[in-house]
């Protein structure tokens, strides 16, 4: 694991308030979930002009339910092949809408 110092300018730049995803229901129970792409193209629009490379790609390999406290981590890469986790965290939901927090931890 990398320690997260060198990251300190990159964390405070990427700490976000809440954003928000449409959701939709998943299997049989009333849950919302946000499609892994979905939060990936959140991250990606979000996120990536706060921070000091640009972005070359985000992946999320799990839907994001709409539970709060639900986290769920997913990895940005830099154009220079450097790679980050970004975590994401439900805040609250309402009405089908999944507001979260995203956060680079740590260098890949």
């Amino acid at each position: 694991m990398t320690p997260l110092r060198p990251l300190a300018a990159l964390l405070v730049a990427a700490l976000l308030g809440a954003l928000a995803l449409a959701a939709t229901g998943c299997g049989g129970d009333d849950t919302p979930t946000a499609s892994a792409s979905d939060v990936a193209k959140e991250i990606r629009q979000r996120l990536s002009p706060k921070l000091p490379q640009k972005t070359k790609d985000v992946t999320c390999t799990r839907a994001l339910a709409g539970k709060v406290g639900q986290a769920e981590n997913c990895v940005l890469t830099y154009e220079s092949g450097t790679k980050v986790q970004v975590r994401v965290t439900v805040t609250s939901v309402t009405d089908g809408r999944i507001d979260f927090n995203m956060l680079v931890t740590r260098k890949l």
